[in-house]
């Protein structure tokens, strides 16, 4: 529908051979995601505060972002061995119960 939020059923537009956008009703979740809801956390899919594991996001986050430029840009300056939400947390002085 060409007013947000008014579509009443899907509707499917075929650009090519390879590609057909879909409009729909909602929300449709990705089915096949290659890291799960962490994948959906760090695309703004899933808000943060709505996701169940936000450790496994940090994870994801840990394997994409080289360590440098994370402590460049959040002031971390940890052992590169030290698990990057840690790091984090610690600088931001968050405490959790282990």
């Amino acid at each position: 529908s060409a007013t947000p939020g008014k579509t009443k059923h899907l509707q499917t537009l075929r650009v090519s051979e390879d590609l057909e956008l879909c409009d729909c009703p909602g929300l449709v979740f990705p089915a096949l995601v290659a890291n799960g809801a962490a994948e959906l956390v760090c695309c703004g899919v899933v808000p943060l505060p709505k996701a169940r594991d936000p450790v496994a996001a940090a994870a994801l986050v840990e394997t994409r972002v080289p360590r440098a430029l994370f402590d460049l840009l959040y002031g971390t300056d940890l052992h590169p061995d030290a698990a990057l939400l840690d790091a984090y947390c610690e600088t931001r002085r968050y405490k959790a119960a282990r």
